[in-house]
């Protein structure tokens, strides 16, 4: 249990040996002086895997999972510098996750890969966490490199503007010394029907915000299109972008896909959803 003045850890998820994901996890807990909790399911499966697998051999289990967590615990003892807590478990990773976050400052895990089908009906440990955890959480590409955090990139849209991804937006590029796009999508037909409407409500968003965080540099923009595929294109020269959740599906309620979860499925860059009702 975390006393008052200490900042909740940040989760990182593990599968398997993923040293890339637990250096960028780790220069994460650096910047946000929170400690670092690795997390490992015995049964590290997607949803749809979940249902169909079988039993394995509980003691090869529990050997395999204990060395992922100690081959996890060499690596980062070489980093330095961060508290660490580890922990196995015997559930399915997306509900140990979606637990861990009740008391994260965040969640970080890896993208998902897995096929269109199987995404469609709900596959995939990232896909599950990001729409379901109470804490923000980043979905980071794989092969993804730390890097000097330098723009920061909100996105929002006529169905996802709300104060938790705004909130930790700003704390995000405060905390970095970043720049901070906010960069607001509008369908072109919306725009054309009343440009200086929309830009009225980008200026009163960062108005309202800004004096909050003075020390961050602001470069709202408006754009003209589709939510998923501008935050892709700005994903490419961003550090990290920042989504909010939940967003409205493209295509209606069966097969729709969130814009959130498009934009962690595509960009190049480590996304972070976050709740609508975030609170550090």
């Amino acid at each position: 249990m975390n006393l008052p003045d200490q900042v909740p850890p940040i989760v990182v998820g593990i599968q398997h040996e993923q040293p890339a994901l637990l250096r960028y996890a780790h220069s994460w807990a650096e910047r946000w002086n929170a400690p670092l909790r690795v997390v490992h399911s015995n049964s590290f499966l997607d949803v749809a895997s979940e249902l169909y697998s079988t039993a394995d051999d509980g003691a090869s289990v529990r050997d395999r999972a204990q060395d992922v967590i100690d081959d996890a615990r060499n690596y980062l003892a070489e980093l330095g510098s961060v508290p660490l807590e580890f922990s196995i478990n015997d559930g399915p990773a997306t509900a140990v996750l979606e637990m861990e976050s009740k008391h994260a400052s965040a969640v970080i895990v890896g993208s998902d890969d897995v096929t269109t089908l199987r995404r469609l009906v709900g596959a995939g440990v990232a896909r599950h966490v990001a729409l379901h955890s109470f804490a923000p959480v980043f979905v980071v590409p794989h092969g993804a490199r730390v890097k000097e955090i330098r723009d920061v990139v909100l996105e929002i849209d006529e169905n996802n503007i709300a104060d938790g991804p705004i909130r930790f937006a700003f704390d995000t590029a405060a905390r970095s010394g970043a720049r901070l796009r906010v960069m607001h999508v509008v369908p072109r037909t919306a725009y054309l029907a009343d440009p200086v409407e929309h830009g009225v409500r980008l200026t009163q968003l960062v108005e309202t915000w800004h004096p909050r965080y003075p020390h961050v540099a602001v470069s709202p923009s408006m754009v003209c299109g589709d939510a998923d595929d501008e935050a892709v294109i700005a994903s490419t020269s961003a550090q990290v972008m920042i989504v909010g959740r939940p967003n409205e599906p493209h295509h209606g309620q069966l097969f729709g896909l969130h814009v959130a979860e498009e934009i962690v499925r595509r960009a190049q860059c480590p996304v972070v959803v976050v709740p609508a009702e975030y609170q550090p």
